[in-house]
């Protein structure tokens, strides 16, 4: 990535490919970064191959989606290069990135829901997974949220949570939403409430085995140690406990929508 085109904070983990491939050096005299025109045509060359494989060790290439934003982000940094003067013109106009369809939406219905959660009960991942399904949180929102930010008050008619967000890049960074619209309340279900405090009893139990205590900046879905959890694994997780149910091709982002409409046979407004 072209120092100074892509800001630090970009949270598009198309960065993290681009960089792969495109990660300029610094002159040793200067210390200024610099882009070599040959190295751009061949990454727009080699981005819009039909069976491109990016990063190299994956098998079977980026979908047309992945590839169609790297297409976005690799154009925006040539026209920049253009308009600095270090390319003659934009290699990335004279490809058409592939066009995809979109993945189709599975709703759970009360069933799907309860027979998946009778699987994921035994494992880690079973409150998380609840809070997905019962509040419509984001995979971001679930693994940034802190015990902090979240309210357990059994007085409350609405318990809720304020919702962050994480982003991957070389590493887990959590940040505050991009709007804010970004930043909402989240109304938990009195049965989320009993889960989270089940939860909070084991965590602290855990840490202090360990030898540790478990403070309210803590991740509310952790590993035993306190570490985060990579989304990726969440979401492996999530598609292994979905087949062991039956549920072919039900997505963790699936969630979201079985939520909505579980709100809105109750009559709720989703948000």
């Amino acid at each position: 990535m072209v120092k100074g085109i892509c800001p630090a904070e970009t949270r598009s983990q198309n960065g993290r490919g681009l960089r792969v491939y495109y990660t300029p050096t610094p002159n040793p005299y200067t210390g200024e970064y610099s882009t070599n025109p040959a190295k751009a045509r061949t990454l727009a060359a080699l981005l819009f191959r039909g069976a491109i494989q990016w990063p190299l060790q994956w098998q079977g290439g980026l979908s047309p989606r992945s590839v169609r934003y790297h297409h976005v982000t690799l154009h925006c940094v040539l026209q920049t290069a253009v308009k600095w003067g270090l390319v003659s013109r934009n290699p990335a106009d004279a490809v058409d990135p592939p066009h995809y369809q979109r993945a189709e939406i599975h709703v759970m219905d009360e069933d799907d829901i309860h027979t998946l959660l009778e699987v994921a009960r035994s494992t880690p991942y079973y409150p998380v997974f609840y809070l997905a399904l019962f509040t419509g949180m984001r995979r971001s929102e679930l693994l940034a949220l802190r015990w902090c930010d979240v309210d357990l008050l059994i007085w409350a008619r609405y318990r809720s949570v304020e919702a962050c967000t994480i982003y991957t890049i070389k590493s887990l960074i959590f940040r505050a939403p991009k709007t804010t619209k970004g930043r909402r309340t989240i109304a938990l279900p009195p049965s989320a409430i009993l889960v989270l405090k089940e939860h909070r009893e084991k965590q602290a139990q855990i840490r202090l085995i360990l030898g540790t205590r478990l403070e309210d900046s803590d991740l509310v879905f952790s590993q035993h140690d306190g570490r985060s959890l990579l989304p990726d694994t969440v979401s492996h997780a999530w598609t292994k406990l979905a087949h062991r149910s039956g549920l072919q091709g039900i997505r963790l982002h699936d969630a979201r929508h079985s939520h909505a409409s579980l709100m809105l046979k109750q009559v709720f407004t989703p948000r």
